[in-house]
């Protein structure tokens, strides 16, 4: 037996080195990379503050996918929760969730996202505190189902008000061609949100010195002790530092793409073009790509040869020039609901349900039918590649958008989503054929991966097609709403097919969503 947990020591923190060395390369290469020749206290200062956001975006990760522990035995054994009842759990927060999300956004598109991002956080953690607090007395052994389903709803809530406000945090700190390789850093770090839920949970499950319900109160004071940190460090725009002044001329033109720039050198020599279509004000996050990846991705297809990144001059663009009045009056928000927007909507609804129809089961999958214990190997191999897929998934599929597809999304799209499809298939076929663990999860590896990146390139496609920037946080709230609303039926689906049929009927109810 000790052999057996040396063992497992020496793998999981093998695989945290790993994560960890991920994040911290990803560091290393936003400090260094320096196209315009920024100072190095300015980079340093720059890191800090996105930094910052981005480890309270992890923390609201932990503070939120930690209901995923509700279907480990450990838990079980203290309270009375069957698979039907985490079915609808996890639907009250999703469609929660959906609801709020575009009110939320709203609200980040008018108000100081600085702020709103600082309440959300810390009504999560206080969310998360009083449930934990609750669970220690033993208050829901009545009636747990409907008490989490409560807590999970109102977590659900205050989050999206700080998912939704994130992207604003640190759109002015980057210039456009430095947006790719931040956007990937930067959603690499936001991502191993995933593996530190799964991995600290289960030490705090398997520890023999704190109880169940701290998954809960440790999460939750997490959430506040970030809120403060944010409150102190995080600053929304460089002013009063040694080199803000070149990311100036980027205030009204966030949108990482050389072209839009181009668009706008064309527009002052008097030439009669299209405005240029503003997107989105940040990166986009797991929420409301729920993942930002390669931006580059994000030229439109069809609008002819791309502009050269070396042709641009950025310190001169002149952003200072506005469309004529009549353009400015055709924005409203009818130019969120275009077809193609809507049919994307609907790709990233039947996405958004194998996504969250995965992640919020392949815990007891694993656990009922392979008997993996959370203190094991196969366990954290599991969790590490939910993390690794959901921190690589977007990149990889724009970069085969990139270079094998002429940075045209669509093929790598349908590539990805073709694939899903299969991974769905071979799940099926290796489950009835009762293969060894480790088979399938290399498979579910691959399906995750397939599917954030699929989910989070349609998500960057959408936000990149929109009309109006002043739109920015409404149109994320409206896309994570698509989602979320699948998400919510999956919940409660999946809980009544996994509790009367088991769980080869929870991968089938995958298999049509994958293949539409």
């Amino acid at each position: 037996i000790d052999r057996k947990v040396a063992r497992m020591s020496i793998f999981t923190t093998s695989v945290s080195m790993v994560v960890v060395g991920l994040i911290l390369g990803g560091l290393l290469l936003d400090l260094f990379q320096n196209p315009l020749k920024h100072s190095y206290k300015f980079r340093l200062r720059r890191q800090m503050n996105w930094l910052c956001v981005a480890v309270s975006y992890c923390a609201l990760y932990i503070g939120r996918y930690n209901i995923v522990l509700l279907t480990t035995k450990v838990v079980r054994t203290q309270i009375n929760v069957s698979d039907q009842d985490y079915g609808w759990i996890t639907t009250a927060g999703f469609w929660t969730y959906a609801v709020v999300a575009p009110l939320t956004g709203k609200i980040g598109d008018r108000f100081n996202p600085k702020i709103m991002f600082i309440i959300g956080t810390v009504c999560s953690g206080v969310i998360n505190i009083a449930l934990g607090v609750l669970l220690r007395y033993r208050v829901t052994a009545g009636h747990p189902v409907i008490m989490l389903s409560i807590f999970n709803a109102l977590n659900f809530a205050a989050q999206s008000l700080s998912t939704n406000t994130a992207s604003k945090l640190n759109s002015q700190w980057y210039s456009p061609e430095e947006k790719a390789v931040f956007s990937g850093v930067y959603n690499a770090v936001i991502s191993s949100g995933y593996y530190f839920t799964l991995s600290i949970g289960q030490i705090i499950l398997y520890s023999q010195v704190l109880d169940w319900y701290y998954i809960y109160l440790i999460p939750g004071f997490l959430l506040v002790f970030m809120s403060i940190i944010t409150l102190v460090l995080v600053s929304e725009r460089p002013t009063g530092i040694p080199g803000a002044e070149k990311t100036r001329d980027y205030e009204l033109c966030p949108l990482p793409n050389a072209t839009e720039a181009a668009h706008m050198d064309a527009q002052t020599e008097g030439h009669h073009q299209q405005p240029p279509s503003p997107a989105y004000t940040g990166d986009l996050t797991h929420d409301e790509a729920d993942n930002t990846q390669h931006t580059e991705t994000e030229q439109d297809e069809g609008t002819g040869p791309s502009t050269p990144t070396n042709a641009i001059q950025p310190a001169h663009v002149p952003i200072s020039v506005a469309p004529p009045a009549q353009e400015q009056k055709k924005s409203s928000y009818r130019d969120l609901l275009t077809v193609s927007n809507l049919l994307l909507a609907a790709s990233l609804f039947c996405v958004g349900w194998v996504r969250d129809g995965l992640a919020s089961w392949f815990v007891s999958f694993l656990n009922v039918e392979y008997d993996v214990a959370g203190d094991s190997y196969q366990y954290d191999l599991a969790s590490a590649g939910l993390s690794l897929a959901s921190m690589l998934g977007g990149l990889l599929c724009g970069l085969i958008s990139d270079f094998v597809f002429h940075r045209h999304r669509p093929p790598a799209l349908l590539t990805f989503l073709l694939g899903m499809t299969a991974c769905v298939v071979g799940m099926l076929i290796l489950h009835a054929a009762r293969a060894t663990v480790i088979f399938l999860i290399v498979v579910l590896t691959v399906l995750f991966l397939l599917t954030y990146g699929a989910t989070s390139v349609l998500a960057i496609t959408v936000l990149v097609d929109l009309g109006r920037t002043d739109y920015a946080a409404l149109a994320a709230g409206i896309i994570t709403a698509s989602q979320y609303l699948a998400s919510g039926f999956s919940g409660f689906l999946n809980g009544y097919l996994i509790s009367t049929y088991g769980f080869s009927a929870w991968l089938i109810g995958l298999l049509p969503m994958a293949i539409l």
